[in-house]
């Protein structure tokens, strides 16, 4: 009766026991009361309840991200037994691979999880799974709940992978007149902030139609103004999601060849000039080949000819280049006796939709006389 045990056989809240005796309330067998209890250490904490733990990204990081390390906050509801808590314990449910991962803590409550390296691009989401650690009574932790706990590691520098330029001009979309509309095309290998994008010195502003960054489209109405000549381009200041700039920035020419050539001006055909088949070239007779030939200062459409009264045969020397041009017509007695032979170019239209008007003179100061009667005719061989 001097040695006692006092046992908490049930406990219902979680906390300190810290018993004691009045003075008092017990008495000796000859009935002298006690004096209340001292105590060394009368206090136990009770607790049977695991920690709880959440995991999200730090503060301060930024995501996506080029840089490491890359840092996850932990966070325990109590602290916990630094013994029973390794990287080991961390799952890693993301796209990025040979993660090497550290743990720091000063407190064994709030840990700094950090990613040192990493071998292949992509998310990095990490979380705790129950039971793989414990609070210094052994009781052991319930899985880890994350408001966000995925980070996007990106170290690849972007690349624009394909520059396509037309214009809206159907049949000929390598040609822009003025109020033509001019589009450029272009993809990047990865997700890339919105660059800057100029179509002949004029600034655009592009539309991403992949919506995810990597395929883009700007456009610009050509003016008067402009310069005429190949219509110039430029994608600059090209940035992917993390900030990595592109090698190749700016990039100022198509991938696939395409062009497109600005025509703010009327065609001009110069030189022109006409003569027979006639031994004398200035004069022809019935039946002789009378010939008018020009050039035009770049490509058109095949104009329509007519030469005295006949409609000519239009034939583009250069083979479809477009630029180099005969027409022919055979005189007959219907034409305009003791006349100078007459011609027209008509339709002269360039590939831009630019039209200018009828030619109805050389500019070399050539003629041809067409004679089919005595004297003029005594002319003609």
């Amino acid at each position: 009766n001097i040695t006692w045990t006092l046992s908490a056989t049930a406990v219902t809240g979680e906390g300190t026991l810290v018993p004691s005796l009045g003075a008092g309330v017990v008495t000796d067998t000859t009935g002298n009361g006690n004096s209340a209890s001292t105590s060394t250490d009368n206090s136990v904490t009770y607790d049977a309840t695991g920690p709880s733990v959440t995991i999200d990204q730090a503060g301060t990081q930024s995501d996506p991200t080029a840089v490491l390390p890359i840092e996850f906050t932990i966070i325990f509801s109590e602290a916990i037994d630094p013994a029973t808590f390794d990287v080991g314990d961390v799952t890693h449910s993301g796209t990025a691979t040979g993660i090497t991962w550290s743990l720091a803590t000063s407190d064994n409550v709030t840990w700094t999880l950090s990613a040192t390296a990493v071998t292949t691009n992509g998310t990095l989401v990490p979380s705790i799974a129950a039971g793989v650690l414990a609070d210094p009574l052994g009781n052991t932790n319930t899985a880890s709940t994350s408001t966000d706990n995925s980070v996007t590691y990106d170290d690849t520098v972007p690349s624009i992978t394909s520059v396509h330029i037309e214009s809206d001009i159907i049949a000929y979309p390598n040609y822009a007149r003025v109020g033509s509309v001019v589009s450029l095309t272009f993809t990047s290998d990865e997700a890339i902030q919105a660059p800057t994008v100029q179509i002949a010195g004029n600034t655009v502003v592009p539309t991403d139609t992949s919506g995810v960054g990597t395929a883009w489209l700007a456009t610009y109405t050509m003016q008067a103004t402009d310069t005429e000549g190949l219509v110039s381009l430029s994608i600059s200041d090209i940035y992917d999601l993390v900030g990595i700039q592109a090698t190749v920035d700016p990039v100022t020419a198509t991938t696939d060849a395409s062009w497109v050539q600005f025509y703010n001006s009327a065609p001009v055909l110069d030189p022109v000039s006409i003569a027979s088949n006639n031994a004398n070239t200035y004069c022809a007779r019935s039946g002789d080949t009378v010939t008018v030939t020009f050039t035009s200062d770049r490509r058109i459409l095949t104009p329509t000819v007519t030469i005295g009264t006949h409609a000519a045969v239009v034939t583009d020397l250069g083979g479809g280049t477009q630029t180099s041009w005969q027409a022919t017509a055979t005189m007959n007695p219907s034409d305009p006796d003791g006349a100078a032979v007459a011609f027209t170019i008509t339709g002269i239209e360039d590939l831009a939709g630019n039209t200018a008007a009828d030619v109805t003179a050389t500019t070399d100061g050539s003629s041809v006389m067409f004679y089919n009667s005595a004297p003029g005719l005594t002319a003609c061989i």
